[in-house]
């Protein structure tokens, strides 16, 4: 008897434990105040994204409540960025 877990049992916990909104998803950054934008970033704008979820904000940040993801796509800084700088396409 094999005691193997299969994909459908896995879609299950991913779906259980939330473990699904951590995937890459695509999404248009599209910073609020781009004043305050690193320069780094200044080639993404308005461009589509590969990013992922990493935190939410704590309680005590200017951005408490926010989503904090991470743009993944090749040759991005790696920064946290508040879920109000992304259309999300997924």
């Amino acid at each position: 008897m094999s005691t193997a877990i299969g994909p459908r049992a896995l879609r299950w916990l991913d779906a259980w434990t939330g473990r699904h909104e951590y995937r890459p998803c695509r999404a248009i950054f599209r910073p609020v105040d781009a004043s305050l934008l690193d320069p780094r970033l200044a080639g993404f704008v308005e461009k589509a994204v590969t990013v992922r979820l990493v935190k939410a904000a704590g309680a005590n940040t200017p951005l408490a409540g926010q989503r904090l993801y991470r743009i993944v796509t090749s040759g991005a800084p790696r920064l946290l960025l508040p879920e109000r700088d992304f259309d999300f396409l997924e």
